[in-house]
């Protein structure tokens, strides 16, 4: 009896135990072609389509299983015949398909609208609808996250859909996996990283009848190692569900390039990470601004910046040599505004006066309401410095420099002016001429007015904010001007090179290194009846000196800066020179009363002649850039100077320029010179070099 209920309750449970195991599992298989009755996932930029309509579009999920599957999921799609090449396609957990009958619009229904699917050469499904105007189906990630069905011709739209198809897990099993297209790269230099761009790898299965498949596995595969590669790594290991395959790589070490910085001529350091190097930034210089490095030299200045690479990491590929690119301006033809944020600078002309705020540069429009405040036009921009125009209500002003100071006018007889106390004071308009002054206070030069108040500002410490004139440098943000006048901006590299047969002058903004077969001089008094005597320098010639070189042999040398500062040189040197090339009646109409004489050579000795205009020929009456001259006080004592032999200490008949405090300085363009400038200037009329 007890062996009759055995056999009864295991026949009882035998069916049971037969469906558990006939349940099937799938897994996620990518396809570029499909069939009648399969069953698929449709996946794009992440998203899976799901049996539910949101705005008129199909819902999507970024969360889907590639294995296990039941079959029964809300992101998988039945295709159905529709006796042709064409699909009906019907989501299997809502038992509906898709149709779209108008526009984009998307639904879910009992009827299905027919899709043709084909393949393009990157393996995406172009599914469309051929009953309407071959709209694509296809997942609008940039305007709505929904698949709906787009124009063919609207490309704004991606179209390019990935199709999985579910297979049995246990229909088939796993042989093994092999890279049948190897990656693009397969040489790596250390520290770079495996990239298996180019790389397809497919993975083979038995079925169960015996005979095998193929499947592209690429997607799904992981790699080792995936840190930064060593010479140590020979092979990449690549895995995909339990099986292995590798690949040969060969790591090379990083290879050192030499890096040469010309200006000084020397080689960088690696960093510690063995690839790069650390470009450094280069001062200003006066008149030159840095702007970058590059591999173009331009020994000239030239209109055309070179192409540049920006101060910091660098990893060079070559061996290079590089050079420092500096800016430098000056006043073209035409219209348009240049940004001058330094106001020690400023000489006569028209201007506006301008101030950096969060939302760009704003301009003084002339207005001054009840409280003394001036208005600001709305923002605008400077583009390297310069722009074409300023807005349209912007108040142009004159400024005029004379011994007396600075004049503000907005016209011929309404003066800017500053009123009120320290604390309270505010800009207004007059018809008596009121002056102002440049104030320097811890490197910032400022407007200030010379009578009452202290420095102009931009103040939005007040109910109107606009420009204003504190007691102090702290109640506001410091203002600048825009001067009236296009720019033209010019590029130059270091070092400077010079050709000399015997002898030249030179002027230069840096610290330079005397070359070898070189001697540098600087010219100073003599005792003796219009004699001046040259003086030799050692190691370095100092930024803004003038100087004579002497040459061993004819030859083009360079001119490395030197990377520690120049000691002066001495008290006095006539010598002085022009960064620019300028005009030899620019020098004889700035310096009034003032003799200048030019290198000149007889017998292959050196002497000075004085300066003239050539009315023959203009191009003698340019003194090239980075040239000097010997600038004398007072009348030319004679047409021509001897060079002495360095021991006498005075030159007869000229007086030099004695040391003056609280001067107004002009260099030899007859620019205002700003505070702290090297070289020679016009001080109080007289000329005196400052150190």
């Amino acid at each position: 009896m007890m062996r009759k209920i055995f056999l009864v309750i295991v026949s009882l449970l035998l069916p049971t135990l037969l469906m558990a195991q006939a349940t099937t599992t799938y897994r996620l298989q990518k396809v570029t072609s499909v069939e009648a009755g399969g069953l698929y996932v449709f996946e794009q930029s992440g998203k899976v389509m799901i049996g539910e309509i949101v705005s008129s579009g199909i819902n999507t999920t970024n969360s889907f299983s590639a294995s296990g599957l039941a079959g029964t999921e809300n992101y998988v799609w039945m295709l159905e015949s529709t006796g042709s090449d064409n699909f009906y396609i019907k989501n299997i957990a809502v038992n509906k398909y898709i149709n779209n009958t108008n526009s984009t619009k998307i639904s879910l229904g009992s009827s299905s609208s027919k899709w043709k699917i084909t393949f393009d050469t990157d393996g995406f499904a172009l599914i469309t609808n051929t009953s309407n105007s071959d709209r694509y189906l296809g997942y609008a990630s940039l305007y709505d996250y929904f698949y709906k069905a787009y124009a063919q011709s609207d490309l704004s739209y991606p179209h390019a859909i990935t199709m999985y198809q579910l297979v049995e897990e246990q229909a088939q099993q796993l042989m093994g996996i092999e890279v049948t297209t190897p990656p693009t790269k397969l040489e790596y230099e250390v520290g770079e990283v495996f990239n298996p761009e180019g790389m397809v790898v497919t993975a083979t299965y038995e079925l169960a009848d015996g005979t095998t498949t193929q499947t592209d596995v690429t997607d799904n595969c992981t790699y080792a190692p995936t840190e930064p590669l060593t010479t140590d790594d020979e092979v990449i290991t690549i895995s995909y569900e339990g099986k292995t395959t590798t690949i040969q790589i060969t790591v090379n070490p990083v290879p050192t390039y030499a890096v040469t910085l010309a200006d000084m001529g020397v080689l960088l350091p690696y960093n510690d990470d063995g690839s790069t190097v650390t470009l450094p930034v280069r001062e200003n210089m006066t008149d030159y601004t840095f702007v970058g490095w590059s591999e173009t030299e331009c020994p000239e200045e030239t209109l055309t910046c070179p192409e540049l690479i920006v101060a910091g990491s660098y990893h060079p590929t070559k061996d290079v040599t590089l050079y420092p690119i500096f800016r430098t301006q000056s006043e073209g033809s035409g219209d348009g505004w240049t940004l001058i944020r330094d106001l020690s600078t400023l000489t006569s002309g028209t201007y506006a006066l301008v101030v950096e705020l969060d939302d760009g540069w704003h301009a003084f429009n002339g207005t001054i309401s009840n409280q003394g405040m001036g208005g600001a036009t709305e923002a605008f921009t400077f583009d390297n410095g310069t722009t074409s125009s300023l807005p349209s209500n912007a108040a142009e002003l004159t400024f005029t420099f004379s011994d007396n100071g600075l004049v503000i006018a907005i016209s011929s007889s309404k003066y800017l002016t500053a009123k009120g106390t320290k604390t309270t004071g505010h800009l207004t308009w007059e018809t008596s001429i009121n002056y102002w002054d440049l104030y320097t206070y811890e490197g910032v030069t400022y407007l200030r007015y010379k009578t009452s108040v202290q420095p102009m500002l931009y103040s939005t410490a007040q109910a109107t904010p606009g420009f204003r004139c504190y007691d102090g440098t702290s109640t506001g943000t410091v203002i600048s001007v825009a001067r009236k006048g296009s720019i033209v901006s010019h590029f130059v590299s270091l070092p400077y090179h010079l050709t000399i047969n015997s002898y030249a002058t030179l002027f230069l903004g840096y610290d330079a290194i005397i070359p070898d077969g070189v001697e540098a001089y600087i010219a100073t008094a003599s005792d003796k009846e219009n004699t001046i005597n040259l003086e030799q320098l050692t190691d370095v010639i100092p930024a803004m000196t003038g100087v004579v070189l002497k040459a061993s042999a004819p030859a083009t040398y360079t001119l490395l800066v030197s990377q520690e500062e120049a000691t002066p040189c001495c008290d006095i040197n006539l010598l002085c020179g022009v960064l620019h090339a300028t005009a030899v009646s620019d020098l004889l109409n700035a310096y009034e009363g003032k003799s200048f004489y030019g290198l000149q050579l007889r017998d292959g000795k050196p002497f000075f002649a004085r300066l003239v205009l050539d009315t023959d020929d203009e191009s003698h009456n340019t003194l090239a850039a980075h040239r000097a001259v010997l600038v004398l006080d007072g009348p030319a004592p004679a047409t021509e100077l001897r060079v002495g032999d360095g021991d006498e200490t005075g030159l007869h008949g000229i007086e030099l320029g004695k040391k003056v405090t609280a001067a107004k300085c002009y260099d030899l363009t007859g620019r205002r010179a700003e505070n702290g400038v090297r070289g020679w200037v016009i001080e109080d009329g007289r000329l005196t070099y400052k150190r």
